[in-house]
């Protein structure tokens, strides 16, 4: 994984001990000052659950979001008619 200075920066080292790099120190998410690696294992152990409860609430919202996706597509669908055509 590339350091992306727009995103992360380098901080103190987590309680888990995450080091980027071997320096010493953790990458951490500019938004939330969260480890990187922390993050990602927790949606490792997750997963499971996350998807889980994804799909309970696409199951119990379909028609909500179905109106929203028409929504979209019916604004989009004016302008998408009005390309010229190559």
């Amino acid at each position: 994984m590339d350091f992306d200075e727009k995103k992360f920066f380098l901080g103190k080292l987590c309680p888990r001990g995450h080091e980027w790099n071997g320096i010493g120190q953790t990458l951490r998410y500019l938004s939330n000052e969260k480890c990187f690696f922390c993050r990602k294992q927790q949606y490792e152990e997750n997963r499971e659950k996350l998807c889980e409860q994804k799909k309970q609430y696409y199951e119990e919202n379909r028609e909500k979001l179905s109106e929203q996706i028409l929504r979209v597509l019916g604004k989009n669908k004016k302008n998408y008619n009005q390309l010229p055509l190559f």
